[in-house]
């Protein structure tokens, strides 16, 4: 019995003086943990590199908010106007227990209607105007 109290207090010991350890000298100084020590967000193109979010004002709710439960990813896949993003919330209240968001949600729905909304992002809108001359391709022709 003694002696496994003695493990045990050894094992704490080490434990105890490792934490200790970690607290007072730092093993990295990688430009990563500078950022987060600073408080300084890395920022390319507009977006904020460890969510993918666009650095935009109302960001930080979503990343307090959504990221605590899900990936950004599924954010930056998905789309809606105001009302379809509101729709979205209440959902994930209703079936996820998703919080009440409180005076930030408004801030969230701008956020997510303004930057990742409805826009469709595919191919080029139909050409209408009749005023365009076409000319026809032709293939025998030798190209130098």
């Amino acid at each position: 019995m003694m002696l496994i109290l003695k493990i045990y207090l050894f094992g704490m010991f080490a434990l105890t003086s490792i934490y200790l350890m970690k607290l007072h000298f730092p093993s990295s100084n990688n430009e990563e943990d500078q950022n987060i020590e600073n408080d300084e967000p890395e920022i390319v193109d507009g977006i904020h590199v460890p969510t993918g979010l666009l650095y935009q004002p109302g960001m930080e709710l979503v990343q307090k908010h959504c990221l605590s439960c899900h990936t950004a990813d599924l954010i930056t896949q998905s789309s809606g106007d105001y009302t379809q993003w509101k729709e979205t919330i209440v959902w994930m209240q209703r079936n996820h227990n998703l919080w009440d968001l409180g005076d930030d949600e408004p801030g969230i729905l701008q956020y997510l209607s303004t930057h990742y909304s409805n826009q469709f992002l595919g191919r080029r809108a139909v050409i209408t105007d009749q005023n365009i001359s076409w000319y026809i391709l032709n293939a025998e022709e030798d190209i130098d």
